[in-house]
């Protein structure tokens, strides 16, 4: 492959990852929330299902 072309590529890919650090931020606290909620929810269920036994 021409260097050059891989080089604008690479470069390209630099560039792309600096425009979306910005969103990598928000995207993690989503889906921590969303997982924090999951776990909540299941520990919930567990705690029900304990004391109907």
């Amino acid at each position: 492959m021409n260097p050059v072309f891989l080089f604008l590529v690479f470069i390209g890919l630099i560039f792309l990852w600096f425009l979306l650090c910005f969103a990598f931020v928000p995207i993690g606290r989503f889906l921590f929330r969303l997982w924090t909620d999951a776990k909540c929810a299941m520990e919930i269920d567990n705690k029900k299902e304990r004391k109907d036994e």
